[in-house]
């Protein structure tokens, strides 16, 4: 078994930055995933090419202010996770149309950011495997380079913590990554085999459920994390979901800062 441990949301904040660097420098994650329209975008992506972090393109089509104009609402900013989902599936011809700029506006930015386009692409709230997005998606990531894809498959029914609530969310999204297998494998990305993650998020992670989550996957295991620090002051940004200030960031930081992962560890770089 190869692990991949990708902290996502690069670019999102100084202190979600600083505390993704800080796991990189100990080598607790082997990879992250730049938001290229984040705030803290440029600093993180020039610090990721100072210090060797691998980095990919954490696509964002829901949250902050896009690079083009067809995803922008009257306030100006793209539409917000469900109701992203629900004109994903919709699929109007404007939306798809304004969909496919932005990808390939992300894609040249990061570019821009980098020096280079990404060779592995994610997607900010899973975007990538929304309804109707990988078949929309797939000959564009083709097109840039793109060559791995992350398939956010995980099924959460066994883990006892994990509430009746989240696990109706996560049996959602389950069958949209598997939608979505077919249409990336069919594409020819190199694929993870198996997703641990969306049962460790925040409070919920300990060394426990880490070692049950990971005993059950197999191949090539890409595992998600969200760790950070909380603000010393009041996080004011174009950025400001909850998530980014929610307390279960400093306990994914802690846990993995005192985790050995006895699986070789490895980055989406390698493929």
């Amino acid at each position: 078994m190869q692990l991949i441990i990708n902290a996502d949301d690069l670019g999102y904040s100084p202190h979600r930055d600083a505390a993704i660097f800080e796991l990189f420098r100990t080598g607790n994650i082997t990879a992250a995933s730049l938001i290229v329209n984040g705030p803290t975008a440029a600093a993180a992506s020039e610090r990721a090419r100072l210090v060797g972090l691998p980095i990919g393109l954490h696509l964002n089509l829901t949250e902050g202010e896009p690079l083009t104009t067809g995803l922008a609402g009257a306030d100006g900013k793209m539409a917000y996770k469900m109701e992203f989902r629900r004109l994903a599936h919709c699929a109007s011809k404007s939306f798809l149309e304004a969909v496919d700029e932005e990808v390939a506006a992300q894609l040249e930015r990061f570019k821009a950011l980098t020096g280079a386009y990404p060779k592995h692409v994610d997607g900010h709230q899973h975007v990538h495997i929304l309804p109707n997005m990988p078949t929309l998606m797939a000959p564009v990531f083709k097109l840039y380079g793109v060559q791995s894809i992350r398939i956010p498959e995980e099924d959460v029914d066994d883990y006892e913590w994990v509430s009746a609530e989240r696990k109706k969310h996560y049996d959602i999204r389950y069958c949209d990554a598997v939608a979505a297998r077919m249409v990336y494998m069919k594409h020819k990305f190199q694929l993870n085999d198996s997703f641990v993650g969306f049962a460790l998020s925040g409070a919920n992670m300990t060394a426990k459920r880490i070692e049950q989550c990971l005993g059950q996957a197999t191949g090539l295991t890409e595992m998600l994390v969200h760790p950070g620090f909380l603000p010393e002051t009041e996080n004011v940004t174009a950025f400001c979901d909850t998530f980014d200030v929610d307390p279960g960031r400093r306990v994914e930081f802690d846990c993995l800062s005192n985790f050995a992962f006895p699986q070789k560890v490895v980055s989406w770089s390698v493929f």
